[in-house]
């Protein structure tokens, strides 16, 4: 919607803005925030605005998007953030101007339920845990009854819950309008409203997903948009670069030998010389890595002769499938070939690219996970990209977080992502009393976050209290404490969060799935 609005005069009418922010307090700051961005919004120029905690930067971008008329994105890095605009941001707001705004928030595909795997799940379920059996019940019951088939829905079950990746929607397992559940597909309808849609909510993954998406082919996971916002922007080079960039593992591979089989078995082809074959040469290049650790450097010294001839014939096994699977297109009778050569492709891709590494604007290394080793290769720098993929695009971008400059400079990551010549930076100081009011407490001699000797350590630290704990690395280590550290192993972060407040003060630990919003 578009709609004339004193932006100063709103901000400072505490008797209307407290009716739905009871607590509300003019914060000179959260104003200049403001007319920053609907400036650059109305003269289509990038934004830097570097607003510490206390400010209000939601509010201080969200008004301004919502009056201005165009379809705006905005995007942040974590899908708690996103949930937090949608159910609570944005709904204050419409009270407060007793209007209905135009929104959608999109997540990424793997965050809804498949109606067509779904049904041939429930024709064969199988458990890769013994104890998610008891779910299966309940779980039926929820998509007897879902509206959204978001998995966010799924209240009271574990963050990690196995058999989701064999009912979540996957764009490599899609066969499109050939599906016969394709009027009534959750992500297809919610595509629709997107379009329809003036505000859409998504998170960085999405919106570099589909940034890269349209680079890679003539294809788009978002409808075409004016504009964008970056919240928590400290993390889009990161995120960008992992988009931009390629990816293989011995997890897919081992997967679509897997799938590949039930099809040759459905469409009675004889596959399993060339997987029988595909599969020994999967397991010869992959195990050619050294043993270095959690994550390692691929340098080109390292790509050795037989390396390289394990990768071409693991490359010509791959290819020679793509070659029998274009044959049996025709005559197929379960619609699985398309998404299947895509899945082909997708690896070739990677593995051609891996091959090629020496090209010295990517970075090479790999990582080992449960399902084996994980290559990666990325672009080191992604400026070029963004001008081309997404500035030249644009009329306008914001980029907003706590933390983007150095010292009030932000000219490393103005550097960094290659901004155009109509760039504005802003940094605004946060209204909390941190000298008084904060603490800052480092444990002496404690182990290194992702050593064997940390997770044993840390519960040591945690007291009765502590009801949520991640370390700041990623989110493996409230998994791997002992149930009594926490009280919370496996629990979702909604009941973690209900626990928080019984009556008393209560604290978040070392919260990485709270540290934004």
């Amino acid at each position: 919607m578009s709609h004339p609005l004193n932006l100063p005069d709103f901000f400072r009418d505490v008797t209307f803005l407290r009716k739905v922010f009871p607590a509300y307090e003019v914060r000179d700051a959260q104003i200049e925030m403001a007319r920053a961005v609907d400036r650059a919004i109305r003269e289509g120029k990038t934004l830097f605005v570097e607003a510490a905690t206390g400010i209000g930067k939601t509010l201080a971008y969200l008004l301004p998007a919502l009056m201005s008329g165009k379809r705006v994105v905005v995007s942040t890095a974590t899908k708690t953030l996103q949930e937090q605009i949608v159910k609570k941001d944005l709904p204050l707001l419409e009270g407060l101007f007793e209007t209905r705004f135009d929104y959608v928030m999109l997540k990424g595909r793997q965050n809804y339920l498949c109606r067509r795997r779904l049904a041939r799940f429930t024709r064969q379920p199988l458990f890769a845990f013994a104890e998610e059996t008891s779910l299966y019940e309940p779980f039926l019951e929820w998509t007897r009854q879902t509206k959204s088939g978001d998995r966010e829905e799924l209240k009271g079950f574990p963050e990690r819950l196995g058999f989701w990746e064999e009912v979540n929607s996957r764009s490599e397992l899609c066969v499109g309008s050939r599906c016969p559940y394709f009027k009534d597909c959750y992500v297809t309808k919610l595509r629709r409203e997107a379009a329809r849609a003036d505000l859409l909510i998504v998170n960085h993954h999405l919106f570099f997903s589909d940034l890269a998406l349209r680079e890679k082919a003539p294809a788009e996971v978002l409808p075409e948009y004016d504009g964008v916002i970056f919240d928590e922007a400290h993390r889009v080079e990161s995120i960008a670069t992992m988009f931009f960039g390629w990816q293989l593992s011995m997890g897919q591979v081992e997967e679509v030998i897997r799938d590949l089989r039930q099809w040759a078995a459905a469409e009675k082809v004889d596959l399993s010389g060339l997987l029988d074959r595909l599969e020994r040469q999967s397991a010869r290049f992959f195990s050619a890595f050294p043993e270095k650790g959690e994550r390692f450097r691929i340098l080109p010294e390292d790509l050795s002769k037989g390396l390289l001839t394990d990768g071409d014939m693991l490359l010509e096994g791959l290819r020679q499938l793509v070659l029998k699977l274009r044959e049996k297109r025709e005559g197929e009778t379960t619609g699985d070939t398309e998404p299947l050569l895509r899945r082909l492709h997708g690896i070739i891709d990677g593995l051609e690219a891996f091959l090629k590494s020496q090209d010295p604007h990517f970075v090479s290394w790999g990582e080992k996970r449960k399902r084996g080793i994980v290559l990666h290769i990325s672009p080191i720098e992604v400026r070029e990209l963004l001008e081309t993929a997404l500035f030249s695009q644009v009329r306008f971008a914001v980029f907003t977080s706590a933390t983007l400059s150095a010292g009030g400079d932000f000219s490393f990551i103005l550097q960094r992502l290659g901004m155009p010549s109509n760039v504005e930076t802003l940094s605004l100081p946060s209204p909390f009393d941190y000298e008084n009011r904060v603490r800052i407490f480092i444990p002496r001699a404690f182990p290194l976050p992702g050593t064997k000797d940390y997770e044993t350590a840390l519960p040591g630290l945690i007291d009765q209290e502590a009801y949520c704990l991640e370390r700041g690395t990623g989110p493996g280590a409230l998994y791997q404490l002992p149930a009594d550290a926490a009280g919370l192993r496996g629990h979702p972060k909604e009941i973690a969060l209900s626990r928080l407040y019984p009556g008393r003060p209560s604290q978040i630990r070392g919260a990485f799935y709270f540290q934004g919003g």
